[in-house]
């Protein structure tokens, strides 16, 4: 499931959706965890969430516990968040 921040406004602008979308894709993520599927959350990264990348894991495991993975990807330094030097610098702690 693509998921790319917890704060609606950048994760709708990253999946190119409304905030209706963004909120729907949060309860479809719901629905999958209540029937007991496995769940990985696709996270693309850009210069737009990855301020907020530490405080997006911890709600995820708040929100979720262990029931979900974060997959984190990197596809290119010109996403919708513009050329982004900095991806080749980027360290997590």
């Amino acid at each position: 499931v693509s998921l790319h921040s917890h704060l609606p406004d950048v994760g709708a602008e990253i999946f190119g959706t409304t905030l209706d979308g963004y909120a729907e894709s949060l309860a479809g993520i719901d629905r999958l965890i209540e029937a007991g599927v496995g769940v990985i959350v696709n996270c693309v990264i850009s210069s737009l969430n990855l301020d907020h990348l530490i405080e997006f894991l911890a709600w995820g495991e708040r929100r979720y516990g262990r029931r979900l993975a974060f997959k984190l990807v990197f596809p290119t330094t010109t996403g919708k968040g513009g050329r982004w030097a900095g991806i080749a610098r980027l360290r997590l702690r």
